[in-house]
């Protein structure tokens, strides 16, 4: 049996802790999108948590890298192929805490679950996304939604977002 060296005890209890800490998330967030629409999948954290260089990756569980930022820039050179072109962030609202990402035209394989994390950190949020065929009507509406109704709610959601942190109403 080996006896370790008490800085070698300290290295370990502390990987064993980052290793707890990663390990634990909040529950998950559903998510609910159209085929071909547009979906936010939701990210956020207290600014004050976040490191000065915010490096933030968001995969698709267990292993597909969606979207990468580092360095200041997205990375889509570390990025699926199957999701080029159709991420992104909220790049000025990164340094705000606002980490959440804009997948576009949904496919049913974007289905699944979601892991946003911060490199470095212990932060990380989990999203399950469920595609859902688009709604087809036989009658065009007068009053059907334009797509600025539908940015106006989706503003109003980030909002949302960003401000439950300051008043823990998570």
């Amino acid at each position: 049996m080996r006896i370790l060296t008490s800085s070698q005890r300290l290295r370990c209890l502390k990987f064993r802790i980052l290793l707890i800490l990663s390990s634990v998330h909040a529950s998950t967030v559903h998510i609910h999108g159209e085929k071909g629409k547009v979906v936010i999948l939701p990210c956020t954290f207290p600014a004050d948590d976040l490191p000065s260089k915010v490096n933030v990756v968001w995969n698709k569980l267990p292993d597909t890298n969606v979207h990468v930022f580092s360095n200041g820039k997205d990375d889509p050179n570390l990025q699926n192929a199957s999701f080029v072109g159709r991420t992104r962030l909220f790049r000025e609202e990164i340094y705000k805490g606002n980490l959440s990402l804009r997948l576009d035209d949904i496919h049913e394989s974007d289905k699944g679950e979601y892991k946003c994390f911060v490199s470095r950190t212990a932060l990380s949020k989990r999203v399950t996304l469920t595609v859902e065929a688009p709604v087809v009507t036989k009658e065009k509406s007068s009053r059907s939604s334009s797509p600025a109704l539908h940015l106006n709610v989706m503003c109003l959601l980030m909002l949302i977002l960003m401000l439950t942190p300051l008043f823990n109403l998570t």
